[in-house]
């Protein structure tokens, strides 16, 4: 899925931040680095300064190594330099990174490409204001980073009008997306339950399914419990004694339980208790203590809302995927690695960029 802030939210969410919660989770990606749905050719006809091409925007070695090195220094910020010693099943944390920038340039040109269709154009304010960045990003390099990351401000400019661009074209796309989202969709309510477990765990944590005749004993249990919370007994005390599994009280939505649970949860009255009913995980009992939180209900509209709206966006991405080509420079692309280098200690570019436009 892709991520995309707006400027309106650049101040809850840096830029970096971003950029980090995208290298750890796939995004549009497949089993490697490039996404799925684009016809990707790994070519030599790129020069060696140009990392990728698709259609006709092209990503440079410089562009790609700003946002690289910026990235490599916050993770070393939050974690220390020795999370580059962490393996992981099939890679490198290095290689992680570095395929999570490559994927960030990668929608970045692409919604470049979809500005187009949108008719966006940036105002003369958005320009004095990437100027702005350009000028305090360059500037707080020295000679010897300059030098390193290949980088002019010019080419710092083109780099944040892109980023802006891509923002610019998300915003276009989502304002054509307002779903209704009714009360009985975004309904939370609230449940104590009852939950005793029809399965053990070895000492590797392995579940072991029960056989017959113990479900059978868990069952009776279940019974007992069942029978004196309707006899009247205090239900918060029958969930002390009886509760095996997870929380004793939860609010939760549609879609946020298996379905065995949410068909008895949503169809009590307010203190009523249910019958004895199964799940995965064992053999439940719930009272409903709320059939509708409208606080919590309010909140979760706008969950299901932002959810859909970026679905919409990602169906218009995905669209626009099928009918671009991306060369890739396959001499270049293994030879990419971290500057580690003592007078590399660059990490302000996605912090320029989030400073420059909060207000807008």
């Amino acid at each position: 899925m892709f991520k995309m802030t707006t400027t309106s939210k650049l101040k809850k969410i840096p830029l970096w931040i971003l950029l980090l919660m995208i290298s750890m989770a796939p995004v549009l990606s497949g089993c490697g680095p490039f996404p799925e749905n684009v016809r990707v050719v790994l070519t030599t006809g790129l020069s060696e300064e140009q990392v990728f091409r698709i259609n006709s925007m092209i990503c440079t070695k410089s562009e790609y190594m700003v946002y690289l090195t910026n990235l490599q220094k916050r993770y070393e910020q939050v974690y220390g330099t020795e999370i580059w010693d962490t393996r992981l099943p099939s890679s490198t944390m290095e290689e992680e990174v570095k395929e999570s920038v490559l994927r960030e340039l990668e929608q970045i040109k692409i919604m470049n490409l979809m500005a187009g269709r949108y008719e966006v154009n940036l105002s003369e304010e958005d320009e004095e204001k990437l100027n702005l960045a350009a000028d305090t990003y360059y500037t707080s390099l020295s000679d010897k980073e300059a030098e390193a990351l290949l980088v002019t401000r010019e080419s710092i400019y083109r780099m944040y009008r892109e980023y802006l661009i891509s923002v610019r074209v998300h915003e276009a796309v989502m304002a054509g997306v307002d779903p209704e989202i009714s009360d009985d969709e975004a309904r939370i309510i609230t449940v104590e339950q009852i939950g005793i477990k029809t399965y053990t765990t070895d000492e590797e944590g392995k579940r072991i399914e029960m056989a017959p005749q113990e479900r059978a004993k868990v069952y009776k249990k279940a019974r007992i419990a069942y029978e004196r919370a309707v006899n009247g007994e205090d239900f918060g005390s029958l969930i002390s004694e009886y509760n095996e599994v997870g929380q004793s009280r939860l609010s939760f939505g549609h879609g946020d339980k298996e379905e065995a649970y949410e068909n008895v949860a949503f169809n009590l009255g307010q203190g009523e208790i249910s019958q004895i009913f199964e799940t995965e995980d064992g053999f439940f009992l719930i009272r409903c203590i709320s059939t509708f939180n409208e606080e919590e209900t309010a909140k979760n509209k706008e969950v299901i809302r932002e959810r859909q709206k970026r679905e919409a966006f990602d169906a218009e991405y995905r669209s626009y995927l099928s009918k671009v080509t991306e060369e890739v420079n396959k001499e270049l692309w293994p030879k990419i690695t971290f500057l580690r280098e003592e007078y590399i200690h660059t990490d302000s570019f996605f912090k320029t960029f989030d400073t420059c436009f909060s207000g807008s």
